[in-house]
């Protein structure tokens, strides 16, 4: 009574202080609530008299496309388990309007028949998880889409212990038009449709799995020409990184390919023309140089011819003011002032000496000009010297001009390129500013520093985590060994000092770390430390980037022990089983299967093979024909239970009760079925035995002239022979029944007679073996003398 007391107080505790709905919920007679905890009130607002009063209330307060989800009757429910739902998610309004998200989980309760008469249901709110969940299907959507459209191509990969793609973006689809798995299935795939005489990619391959294998690979980018699915060959740039692990093993090379035809076709197009250009000014009759303040940028043939120089290098980057006389020198620099200012100046002669020391007379014209992006002055010479300079000087002026409009388009061509930068940078611009906001909103840990170890960066996210671990924020431009709490600067300094030296110096580190949350549970993080170098190549700073890998490593000892559980089961026992696909092909089986097979046919199966058969073709035939239809069943959404029988390679008979069940994909398609045969040859045989060994006692049993019978302990037959069911017609008139009992109704005799027959019966029912004489009188007052033997059975002798 104490007991009950006790327990019927802990019930009422956990009905008033329970987060969680419990109620019970008949189906029978009519649908009903028998019980619901008083949490109902405090999580939807509602009295549990509204519901227990009127079971359809919920159709009030459910959400209008969940209704159909709510268990209202015992076919419901039994369609909930054909399912194999966890719980049931459903959306509720609460009493002040809000919306809530209740997932219950059910426990059946079955009557003396099997059948589910009521079930128990508990319903937690699950509105912060379903938030959760919801933000993060929604982020892991905004990823997706990115990596989807980004019009570059990230990939990881390795050579090490054999090449294989680690991961590849789904860009790769809108840039070259190949689906990822492609790159999964064949390492060497973008290799097979490269193109080129000098094909930089294949030599990049062969020198990159040595480096990787000795630890020696560098960065580096790599131009190639690729062709596309639909058979066009575009130009690509793969800028490749090494990814190092905590020991400085390079674990995988990290790639982004950009498509550079575009620039390359625009690179060729400028070469052409100014090849072309080149090549026309060396062919012009008249010289032509190009200066900057004097010294000079560009020449022509017709130049060097005048100065009587041996090449280009003896006079680009040597100031001409300095071939002029002396006293001409300073008129000439004040018209270089006057053309750098925008002014086009006319020709007027000039004395040069040459490298030969000769003065020649010249006449020189200059015009602005933009010349690789600097303000230059293109300046026209005319040897005056010539014979019939006066008669040409028309043809060289139109000559002059023509090339001088060649050069405006040149201009304009180069503005148009560095318009195209500008572009480009404040593309650049956005994305850094696009990066920013996906830093501070990011769960990862995000934070920078510089030489000198002093934090000059950090997201919201590492602040947060570093003042629930460190008790104060952190600081830009200090080392965060610096201010942080004594007992924890010895531990930081160790690990993360010999880090950061590594990366000063240009290696890329990555690795995890075990550490201690503010509650003191153990908390799992993947590490990137990277530099971040600048234009002359020398690291600056160092990018830091951390993500929590606590509930993937959960997960991943979840599998794992769940792998080996079910491994065990696979391989335990004397079950076979095995699994196979549409296509009749193994997918998986286990030892006892394998070993049944061999014992059957010689031959063992294969994982991706198609189903072993019999050799012989009568055997085939008869294999064939017992097995016809059954697969196709299965694929169609039953379940079938046969019996084999077969006889091994030695003559041995073998019994196995068959359990061929559908398997289904996370999209509910029958793709696979799976098979489980139970060996009970001792089964079979033993049954063969007892059928025999029953017939042979129920020949004895009828045989002969004895009257055979036994009973329970409530005097009613359990068993009787023909002889004794004639004896019970001749005495009693009546037809001997199993059930039916003696000294009762009409098989009563004299009171006497039957007491000393129940004493008789009580004595052997305590053990004793009894043997004495009888007599019965039958309806024609025949006597029938009888010696009778009582017996006790026992129970499993």
């Amino acid at each position: 009574e104490q007991e009950l007391l006790r327990t019927t107080e802990l019930f009422n505790q956990i009905n008033r202080h329970a987060n969680d709905i419990f109620f019970k919920f008949n189906f029978f007679p009519k649908p009903h609530f028998s019980f619901i905890s008083d949490s109902l009130h405090e999580i939807l607002g509602y009295n549990k008299k509204d519901f227990i009063d009127n079971p359809k209330f919920y159709e009030k307060v459910i959400h209008p496309d969940d209704k159909k989800k709510f268990i209202y009757t015992a076919e419901d429910f039994k369609n909930f388990l054909k399912s194999k739902q966890s719980g049931n998610t459903i959306r509720f309004f609460r009493k002040n309007k809000s919306m809530v998200w209740l997932e219950t989980v059910y426990t059946p309760i079955k009557d003396e028949k099997g059948n589910i008469g009521s079930i128990i249901g508990i319903s937690r709110d699950v509105s912060e998880f379903k938030k959760t969940q919801d933000e993060l299907i929604n982020t892991n959507e905004k990823f997706n889409l990115i990596a989807t459209n980004a019009r570059e191509i990230i990939y990881f990969y390795t050579y090490q212990p054999k090449p294989k793609y680690i991961y590849m973006s789904p860009s790769v689809k809108n840039v070259l038009g190949y689906e990822p798995d492609v790159f999964y299935k064949d390492p060497f795939f973008i290799s097979k449709r490269t193109t080129g005489k000098t094909n930089e990619f294949k030599k990049h391959e062969v020198i990159a799995a040595s480096q990787q294998k000795r630890n020696a690979f560098k960065s580096k980018s790599v131009v190639y020409q690729v062709k596309k699915a639909d058979g066009t060959l575009l130009w690509m740039e793969d800028n490749v990184s090494p990814i190092v692990d905590e020991k400085g093993r390079v674990k995988f090379l990290f790639g982004i390919v950009r498509n550079i035809t575009e620039l390359k076709e625009k690179e060729a197009e400028l070469n052409q023309k100014w090849s072309d250009y080149h090549q026309l000014l060396n062919e012009s009759p008249m010289a032509f140089v190009i200066h900057d303040q004097g010294i000079c940028r560009m020449c022509n043939k017709e130049l060097l011819k005048i100065l009587k120089a041996k090449s280009e290098k003896d006079v680009i980057g040597k100031n001409l003011i300095s071939y002029i006389i002396p006293e001409q020198r300073q008129i000439a620099l004040e018209r270089v002032k006057h053309v750098l200012s925008g002014k086009e100046l006319g020709f007027k002669p000039y004395k040069i000496v040459n490298f030969k020391s000769e003065t020649i007379n010249i006449e020189l014209r200059s015009v602005p000009v933009k010349y690789n992006g600097v303000n230059s002055v293109l300046t026209i010479i005319q040897d005056l010297s010539q014979k019939e300079i006066y008669e040409k000087e028309r043809l060289r002026a139109e000559i002059a001009e023509e090339h001088n409009k060649t050069l405006l388009k040149e201009i304009e061509l180069r503005k148009k390129a560095e318009e195209k930068l500008k572009l480009h940078e404040r593309e650049l611009t956005l994305q850094a500013a696009k990066l920013s906001a996906i830093f501070e909103s990011s769960s990862h840990l995000v934070w920078t520093v510089n030489q000198k170890l002093e934090l000059t960066y950090f997201n919201n996210n590492y602040r947060n985590t570093f003042k629930k671990k460190y008790g104060i924020l952190p600081i830009l431009g200090k080392q965060a060994f610096e201010f942080i709490p004594e007992n924890f600067k010895k531990e930081n300094k160790t690990l993360w000092h010999p880090l950061y030296k590594r990366v000063l110096e240009g290696e890329y580190v990555v690795f995890e770390r075990r550490d201690k949350n503010n509650k003191g549970e153990d908390i799992f993080r993947e590490v990137f430390l990277s530099p971040i170098k600048n234009e002359a190549g020398k690291v600056v700073e160092i990018a830091c980037l951390a993500h929590d890998l606590t509930d993937s490593k959960k997960f991943e000892k979840q599998n794992i022990e769940k792998a080996a559980k079910l491994r065990a089961i696979f391989e335990s026992g004397t079950h076979i089983m095995w699994t196979f696909n549409k296509e009749n092909v193994y997918t998986s089986f286990n030892t006892n299967f394998s070993n049944a097979i061999n014992d059957l046919y010689g031959k063992r199966p294969q994982i991706g093979q198609s189903l072993v058969t019999p050799s012989n073709p009568r055997e085939k035939q008869e294999y064939l024909k017992f097995w016809e239809g059954k697969s196709e069943k299965v694929f169609k959404g039953e379940i079938i239970e046969f019996i084999t029988e077969r006889i091994n390679r030695k003559g041995e008979k073998t019994y196995r009760q068959i359990y061929l069940h559908p398997i289904y994909d996370d999209k509910n398609n029958i793709t696979e079925v799976s098979g489980m045969g139970i060996d009970i040859t001792d089964k079979i045989l033993n049954e063969q035995k007892v059928k025999n060994q029953t017939a042979k006692l129920q020949a004895i049993f009828d045989g002969g002239l004895h009257y055979i019978w036994t009973i329970n302990q409530k005097n009613e037959l359990t068993s009787f022979n023909h002889n004794y069911s004639r004896l019970i017609k001749r005495v009693y008139g009546l037809e001997s029944k199993l059930g039916t009992a003696i000294n009762k109704g009409k098989m009563v005799s004299k009171r006497a007679y039957n007491e000393w027959w129940n004493n008789q019966y009580k004595k052997a029912f305590g053990g004793e073996t009894i043997n004495f004489e009888t007599t019965f009188t039958s309806k024609n007052n025949d006597k029938i003398f009888l010696e009778v033997f009582l017996n006790p059975v026992y129970e499993g002798g």
